[in-house]
């Protein structure tokens, strides 16, 4: 499923076999129950302003790039910094590619232009055996569904406030996570 992203950044980013723990290590991110699974990254996209970028992921053939500084931002430099460790890389050399890989990731993940609301089945092999990969103590959640669900409840009944036109717009609704593009 990400046979040519690994190749990709394991000869762009002179990562060799790390490409694949790289990857691991994105995944483990992404789906971490402590937060938010996918769901939850883009929620912390929007807290740091960068909801439209990571918007422009979703489902899209060609996304959006993010620079280091803002991808660190975003993620923290802790879980850079993590990643770096467990891969014995340089530390620069991990957010470089972390940043590359991120966007294509987040499409591949979203092909329908929808946030997975459990972890793809293809990618459950890549997840295997991690264990705290992707942040210190972390834990992968094979049940995020339930975290999205929580989400929801959370959100007021009568739903987020309207979008700007010709924005996209990903919002939670009691009902469904749906992407929402204001003509």
């Amino acid at each position: 499923m990400f046979e040519a992203l690994i190749r990709d950044a394991a000869k762009r980013f002179g990562l060799g076999d790390k490409a694949n723990g790289l990857l691991a290590a994105l995944l483990s991110t992404i789906f971490d129950e402590r937060s938010g699974g996918i769901a939850g990254l883009f929620a912390k996209f929007r807290e740091q302003g960068l909801g439209d970028l990571f918007g422009s992921w979703i489902g899209n053939a060609q996304p959006k790039p993010i620079e280091p500084q803002q991808l660190e931002n975003v993620l923290g430099a802790n879980v850079i910094s993590g990643i770096a460790d467990k891969l014995g890389m340089a530390r620069g050399t991990a957010i470089a590619a972390v940043s590359a890989m991120l966007p294509e990731l987040i499409g591949m993940l979203t092909p329908n232009g929808q946030l997975p609301t459990s972890i793809p089945s293809g990618v459950s092999s890549y997840l295997g055996g991690l264990g705290n990969l992707g942040q210190a103590g972390g834990k992968v959640s094979h049940a995020v569904g339930s975290t999205v669900r929580n989400a929801e409840a959370a959100v007021p009944a009568n739903g987020p406030p309207a979008a700007s036109a010709g924005s996209n717009v990903w919002c939670w609704r009691r009902s469904s996570l749906r992407s929402v593009i204001a003509r």
